[in-house]
Parts: structure tokens; sequence; C-alpha cells
């Protein structure tokens, strides 16, 4: 029992001869991910030129800045479960053919230490079938011709014995010629006694399972061939150099995409809002479908033409129960709405000396004095809109009602009524 269940598990090794399977499933999954390269790079860097060349907000762009975000969410995932596949489909490929290869070895070695092994026997499925069968016509060809040798060294023996019991019985001496044949067929029958059958189970060298592992050094003169020290620095330079060089652009671009897509979806939801108050006379408290930007945030939107102090008036009195939670966070925090950035104010003007008063000039002086003094009105806390805020909280998932605020400068926003989309840091 301990026995069969010993077999069992052997049978359950996949890596038979560890140095061949793993240069086998090291190749394939090079080979896959030199594809899915190519295949990457023939489809992300036309989309990320189409992003860099085309005039911001043609169609092509955001059609472009689309495809480049499925892509950049979807490539990745099926390259890694593809290599996967690959990796166990070789795994399993490089198992048929590492078994057959060990048995053959298996016997080599047994040849080699004077047995006349028993026919190579493989599982259902394995490959090589057509070498096995030519390498197991040539074990029973081997096994004939030393049976063969063998009955006639048999025959000669005795036949030399036979002839010496004559000789003595009729007392002829035998001469030195004689004893040189013998000593011949002594030699024959020792080179053939070399080769013998395969031993039983239970005797001295039983045969191995096929499925033991074989050492990584197996095949190789007793040396494990791999990759030396300079050839991986090498390929990791190379990897790093060029990681270096494509990945700021391509996470640029990535940025660039999601801030064009998180663009399009601010102007389709601005136009359902306009299209609200067109029906209605008044706009939405709240928007009834939630819309997320691309980096899964849902939008920011506040209405404000609203008296928030006063919208169950405002509203007849019927509020929906998200109107009514939105209603009261509004009205427990205050209503905050973006505000312009703040304009720097211009230096005053040096006052220039004053010049002795004539009276038929005075009010012209007056007026120069005034003038000089006046300075461009700070526009903070002017509001972005008029009619209401609509954004996007950007990558950073984090706002501030002031534009200035780091926080907001990635917000992509809806400004000066529907006249401008886009980042903040450009607005």
């Amino acid at each position: 029992m301990k026995q069969a269940l010993k077999l069992f598990l052997m049978r359950r090794r996949f890596l038979v001869n560890r140095d061949l399977q793993l240069k086998l499933l090291g190749r394939s999954i090079l080979t896959a991910c030199i594809m899915f390269a190519i295949m990457g790079v023939s489809l992300i860097f036309p989309l990320m030129e189409e992003l860099q060349v085309l005039d911001p907000g043609a169609e092509e762009q955001n059609t472009a800045a689309i495809l480049l975000l499925h892509i950049h969410e979807n490539f990745l995932p099926v390259a890694a479960l593809t290599i996967l596949a690959v990796a166990l489909c070789s795994l399993r490929s490089s198992h048929r053919i590492a078994g057959p290869l060990y048995r053959l070895s298996q016997t080599f070695e047994r040849v080699q230490k004077g047995f006349l092994p028993r026919r190579i026997t493989t599982r259902k499925g394995d490959y090589l079938d057509p070498e096995v069968a030519a390498f197991n016509g040539m074990l029973d060809t081997l096994r004939e011709n030393a049976e063969s040798v063998a009955a006639a060294q048999s025959e000669l023996s005795q036949a030399m014995g036979a002839y010496r019991r004559d000789a003595e019985e009729a007392e002829i001496g035998l001469d030195g010629a004689w004893s040189a044949v013998e000593e011949k067929a002594a030699r024959l029958e020792t080179a053939v006694n070399a080769y013998r059958a395969e031993p039983g189970h239970g005797t001295e060298d039983p045969p191995r399972s096929i499925e033991e592992p074989v050492s990584p050094a197996a095949g190789h003169g007793g040396r494990a061939r791999g990759f030396t020290l300079l050839e991986i620095m090498i390929v990791v330079t190379l990897i790093a150099i060029i990681a270096g060089i494509a990945a700021p652009r391509y996470f640029h671009a990535v940025r660039m995409a999601r801030n064009l897509k998180a663009i399009g979806v601010l102007k389709k939801v601005a136009l359902e809002i306009d299209d609200y108050r067109r029906v209605h006379g008044y706009l939405p408290i709240v928007l009834d479908t939630i819309y997320r930007d691309p980096w899964g945030n849902p939008f920011q939107y506040l209405n404000l033409e609203l008296d928030w102090d006063n919208a169950y008036q405002d509203r007849g009195g019927v509020l929906t129960p998200a109107e009514v939670a939105v209603v009261e966070k509004v009205k427990a925090k205050g209503k905050k709405p973006k505000k312009k950035p703040k304009k720097p104010k211009k230096p005053k003007k040096p006052k220039k000396p004053k010049k002795p008063k004539k009276p038929k000039k005075g009010t012209e002086e007056v007026a120069e004095e005034v003038a000089e003094e006046v300075v461009e009105e700070d526009a903070e806390g002017e509001p972005l809109n008029r009619d209401f805020d609509l954004y996007s909280l950007g990558a950073d998932e984090k706002s501030s009602a002031d534009l200035d605020d780091e926080d907001s400068q990635d917000d992509i926003i809806r400004a000066d009524s529907g006249l401008f989309f886009g980042e903040a840091r450009r607005y």
C-alpha cells in the first residue's frame, strides 16, 4: 500500500528533469513577454502620439484617450493571465518530453553497467513515441544478438570440454596451441557474461521510477549551466534604460487620457443638467445618476442658484430622500462654491511730486492723483460659476474651494458657466 501511494505521488511531480524543464519554461515565458511587449508598443505608442498631436477637445483625441485607458486597464491583466497559461502549458509539455528522456538516460546508464534492460514503457500522452519505439527495437536486437552469442559460446565451451575429455581418455597430449585456444575461449566467456539480464525487483540496483527527479547537472557532465552574473546585469541594465525612457512618456499619456475622458464625461453631465433646467425651469438639487471619473470617484455637483435655507419652499415641500440628505448636509456645513484664483495686485505707481497748484488746473490734478492710487480689484472670492459647480476630484482625490490650493490643481472643472472645461491648473 505504501509503495503504491509513493508511486502515485511521484507521478504527480512535474519537474522530472529540473534543468531541462526550467529552461523550456523560461524560454516560453520570455517569448510570450517579448510578443506582448511588441503588441503593447504597436497599440499604445500610436495612441500616445495622437494625444500629443491632435487639437485639444477633438473627437479623435477623445477616442484615442478612451482606447488608451481601455488598453491600460485591461492589457496587463490579460497579458499576465496569458503568460501564466503559456507557463502551465509549457510545464506540462516539457513534462511529457522529460519523462521519456529520463527513461532513456536511465537505460543508457544500465547498459553502461552491463545490464540488458527491459523495454521502455511510456505513459499515455507522452511525446517521443517514435524515438522510444526505435530504441526498444534496438534493445530487442541487442538482446537477441547477445543471447545468440551466449548460446554459441556455450556450445563452444561444451565442444572444447568434450575434446579435452576425449584427448585425456586417449592419452593424447595437448600442445601449447590448445592452451592458447582455451585462453581465448575463457576471455570470450567473460565478455559474454558481462551483459546479463535486467534484475527483478528486490535484487541489487533496481530501476528507479520514471518520475524520480534528475539533478540539475545531469546531462551536462556534472556542471550546471545557467546565466552568468554579467549576462544578468546586462539584461537588467537594458530593461532599466528602456523603462526609464518609455515609462515617463507612457504614464504622462495615461494621465492625459484620464483627464480627457473626465472632460468628456463632465461635458456630457453638464448637457444633461442644462436639459433638466430647460424641462423643469430650475436646476436639480442632486444628480439622478452617479457619474464617476476615471479615478473611480463620483463627480461633485453643487446647485448655486438654489436658496438652500428655503429649499423646501422652493420645491413645493416635496423632496426625495437623496435631496433631503443633500439639503441638510449643505445647511449644516454651508455652501462652499468653487472660487476663481486670486489675481495678483498691480503694484502702486509711485506718486509724482506735486507741482504748484494752479487755479485753472486744480480739477485735473486731483483726478490724476486719484488715478495713480487706483489698484485693480482683487478677484479673490468671485465664484467660478454663476449657475452650478461640476468638477472631478482628480488623481489625488482631494479638492478645495480655492483653485490656488494645491489640492485643487489637478481637479477637472467646469468654469465660467460652461465656457471652460479642463484641468484647474490650466484655467
